[in-house]
């Protein structure tokens, strides 16, 4: 049965603005000895959860593919890796630094790259903030996830019912041009969508903050860094003066549903 997407939103705009710092970061930056403390919660997610014998996972997004990575040398029981993400030239570092992992060119926007419900864990981490509707990522991410397997998708997410489309542009340089990748949508939205996504799912929703200081960068101010506010000691900021809520929002697929 093919599970299509499910509107909840107005018209899917996939012509976001550009999104031009991540491969400056991903490319220059040796992250792979040094997993992200991210890396670690999602591990636990997974680990809580159990991995079956031979299992398989793909990450959507997954850049030079530091994730697999961390997550290859913690789960001999994942047997097999996939990586896909729009940057060729990350695809192919991360292809360099494994090749026994399959890396493919592709985007969450495209069902066809989604459709083959293979896998027993799917990742998305820091990807769904760059749709304007998270209606067909979301479902191409549900669509590659096997019965009785899990999606864990990292997003900042609203608590409260609204949704934030945000651009920014560096203003230093007079010729910069609009970014974007800072959408956050609210629990209310998402939680619609798998609600209408034609699947048998259950789901959880797992705050995380980052456990230490971050100090602002002042090469790009894009970047995140921590502050002390009266609720968090440590609240993660951009900027584009955006307070960054993150979640890891796991869903377990049970079964498609009939009809």
């Amino acid at each position: 049965m093919e599970v299509t997407a499910h509107r909840v939103g107005r018209d899917v705009n996939m012509d976001e603005s550009p999104r031009i710092s991540d491969e400056p970061i991903y490319l220059t930056e040796d992250r792979y000895e040094k997993p992200k403390e991210l890396f670690r919660f999602i591990g636990d997610l997974i680990e809580k959860h159990g991995v079956a014998e031979n299992a398989s996972m793909l990450d959507a997004g997954c850049a030079t593919g530091e994730l697999i990575y961390y997550l290859r040398g913690r789960f001999p029981n994942i047997t097999r890796f996939n990586g896909i993400d729009i940057s060729q030239a990350m695809i192919d570092q991360a292809g360099f630094v494994m090749p026994d992992t399959t890396f493919v060119v592709g985007s969450l926007t495209e069902p066809a790259d989604f459709s083959d419900r293979d896998y027993d864990i799917v990742t998305c981490s820091g990807v769904l903030s760059c749709f304007d509707e998270p209606d067909i990522p979301v479902m191409n991410l549900l669509n590659s996830t096997r019965a009785g397997g899990s999606v864990y998708i990292y997003s900042p997410f609203n608590d409260d019912p609204i949704d934030v489309i945000s651009r920014y542009r560096r203003a230093e340089n007079v010729d910069s041009p609009w970014e974007g990748g800072w959408n956050i949508f609210s629990r209310t939205t998402i939680e619609r969508l798998l609600t209408a996504s034609g699947y048998d799912l259950r789901w959880e929703w797992h705050s995380f903050d980052i456990p230490f200081d971050l100090v602002k960068r002042s090469d790009d101010p894009m970047r995140t860094w921590t502050i002390r506010t009266e609720e968090k000691e440590r609240q993660t900021v951009n900027g584009a003066c955006q307070l960054i809520n993150g979640a890891v929002l796991k869903i377990h697929v049970n079964n498609v549903l009939e009809g």
